[in-house]
């Protein structure tokens, strides 16, 4: 091992490696202060001599910032020498034409200066005006903004102190209201009646439980959901028109029913799971376990902390597939823009038009045969062209993104998929906007570089990696 390329630190329980130049740099420069102390000076003061010196000595052909003198030495002055080399340099060879002019304890005074002020790619980096450059969505911030975008038209969910499901006993196979027996909270989904009753005025040969609420995914990815029981049996998640499981009708000798959905991290998710045992059936008992596969787990009970005896609404989740971020500095980013992230991009675009063209009436809060049906789906895209663009519009984004596509659709269906598309793949909701002009009248002066929509907007991707709130709008 070289120690001249590392710096060993007892206390730690690793060595942090360091260039070697800095290294040297480090070593010359705590001489160069210990030496200033013993004179009574503080390193400030020593690097101020070396300033002085060169301005005296060297400026003349170097320029006053190492600039270059094009009629003497026209090269800037910066490299990767070290101050020990430098100050070797100005010893030989500086000034020219007096080489014997700066030497000692004033070359390395000067070689310290230079090296700390404008010759090292630390200061060379220092004097460079740092660049803004555009940050699109990372793949967790997209995710999360098309969810919450689209679910701003809806239901929101709850995750409040409550935990469990919502039991609903019922004496038939129906769940009429006039059946149920029983309505209690059950902490989880795993019983075994045998061949008794769940309770009492409920025959032991034909009865069904409906359990409601929600379930609470802790992390991002595809959750298996599992159903164990020889009776009929029906699951939905996220969902409440189309069954995630189904098996209502039993075929064959399966005792188990399994799915997979995706699903966000750190979201509650509608979950309905419907039971029953008829006295035409086959089977002589009654059980039901809900289980689940966690990402990167095995299979499990449903535990009651993951589960809530509200029902919240259905939330749309993208499954289109993403590149992964750039991690190279410990933390996604959202600085590389290839083929592939474009094309998912499009394609998860595509995906949540045609999500949004299915549910329009319930997003819109409409009707097929409404009179006003158009102007309402029209007024829907207005604000969720705005919601997704995080502020809001003026008549020429209004008339570019929501009015000339419905007057150039044929229908209102393909109109929206249409806003819905040019809205998602718009850099003003793919891209971290950076000194956008206002977009709204008076609102704030013209001349301002950063709008309070955009403080607003950095806020909610700072703190839960989303878009902004109601609140946090209404405040901008």
């Amino acid at each position: 091992m070289k120690f001249d390329s590392l710096l060993c630190f007892p206390s730690c329980a690793a060595m942090v490696r360091v260039p070697r130049a800095a290294v040297v740099v480090f070593a010359l420069l705590v001489s160069l202060e210990l030496r200033a102390a013993d004179d009574g000076v503080s390193i400030d003061d020593a690097l101020k001599a070396g300033q002085t010196i060169y301005r005296q000595k060297c400026a003349m052909c170097h320029g006053a910032e190492g600039e270059g003198v094009a009629e003497h030495y026209g090269k800037p002055l910066a490299g990767d020498r070290t101050v020990k080399d430098l100050a070797q340099v100005i010893t030989d060879t500086m000034p020219e034409e007096d080489p014997d002019a700066c030497v000692g304890e004033e070359a390395v005074q000067v070689a310290a200066y230079i090296h700390e002020a404008f010759y090292s790619e630390v200061a060379q980096a220092r004097r460079t005006k740092a660049r803004i450059e555009l940050s699109r969505l990372t793949v967790r911030q997209y995710q999360n903004s098309v969810m919450d975008l689209v679910g701003s038209f809806g239901e929101p969910s709850r995750w409040d102190g409550e935990r469990g499901l919502r039991g609903e006993y019922f004496k038939s196979r129906n769940f009429r209201g006039s059946d149920r027996r029983i309505d209690r909270r059950d902490p989880m989904v795993d019983f075994d009646f045998g061949e008794a009753s769940p309770g009492e005025d409920i025959d032991v040969n034909e009865f069904a439980i409906r359990w409601d609420g929600s379930v609470f995914a802790p992390d991002t990815g595809d959750y298996e959901f599992i159903v164990r029981t020889e009776n009929g049996v029906r699951l939905w998640v996220n969902d409440t028109e189309r069954p995630l499981i189904d098996a209502w009708v039993r075929s064959g000798t399966d005792l188990e029913h399994r799915e997979a959905i995706r699903l966000l991290g750190g979201r509650a998710y509608r979950l309905r799971l419907e039971f029953f045992k008829s006295e035409r059936g086959k089977e002589k008992v009654a059980a039901v376990s809900l289980l689940w596969k966690r990402p990167n787990h095995v299979d499990e009970l449903i535990a009651e902390r993951y589960l809530a005896p509200y029902a919240g609404g259905t939330q749309f989740v993208v499954n289109t597939p993403f590149p992964p971020d750039d991690r190279s500095v410990g933390y996604e980013r959202g600085t590389s823009v290839s083929k592939q992230w474009d094309q998912a991009a499009t394609l998860a675009a595509i995906e949540t038009a045609g999500y949004v063209a299915e549910n329009v009436n319930r997003l819109a809060a409409t009707r097929n045969n409404a009179a006003d049906y158009e102007s309402r789906v029209k007024e829907f895209c207005y604000q969720f062209v705005e919601r997704a663009f995080r502020r809001p519009l003026n008549d020429e984004l209004r008339q570019f993104f929501v009015d000339r596509q419905f007057a150039a659709a044929e229908s209102v269906d393909i109109a929206v998929k249409r806003v819905v598309l040019l809205a998602l793949k718009s850099p003003r909701f793919l891209y971290r906007e950076v000194d956008s002009a206002p977009s709204v009248g008076d609102a704030q002066s013209e001349s301002s570089t950063v709008h309070d929509y955009d403080v607003a907007a950095r806020l909610a991707f700072a703190l839960w990696d989303s878009l902004p709130d109601r609140e946090l709008l209404d405040a901008a």
